[in-house]
């Protein structure tokens, strides 16, 4: 019937979010290992290094937003067809464990680390100069 169609919809809907999702966030981990990486520079060429990597991986931040958007706009969908055919879901996406709680809030966390990085970096770069 029709709500076997929707449970379709549904389970094709929660494995295109895992297959978004756990990339999306292994690379927040890793930006945020990354953003508190320590560093110990010896030259202004150094420095000048890390501050433009830094600056590529901000150049980056939008294009990671959307995307971020676009997996919990996956989610929002399937939340969408089950409540508007009333069925009753179990909860959890069977394909991963990565909830939109948890891409949002490494997301803020990845927000705030940025501006830090940005402040040790350039604290860095005037102790060279």
């Amino acid at each position: 019937g029709s709500t076997e169609k929707q449970l379709e919809a549904i389970d094709q809907l929660h494995l295109e979010y895992a297959k978004r999702a756990a990339p999306f966030n292994n690379w927040m981990e890793s930006a945020m290992e990354d953003l508190q990486d320590m560093f110990i520079v010896h030259t202004i060429e150094e420095i000048e290094g890390l501050i433009s990597a830094h600056d590529q991986f901000k150049s980056t931040l939008p294009d990671a937003d959307r995307e971020r958007e676009a997996i919990l706009a996956i989610h929002k969908e399937a939340q969408r067809i089950a409540e508007s055919n009333h069925i009753k879901l179990s909860g959890s996406n069977p394909y991963t464990t990565v909830t939109p709680q948890i891409i949002n809030s490494k997301w803020e966390k990845v927000q705030q680390l940025v501006p830090k990085r940005d402040h040790a970096l350039l604290e860095e770069q005037s102790k060279q100069q």
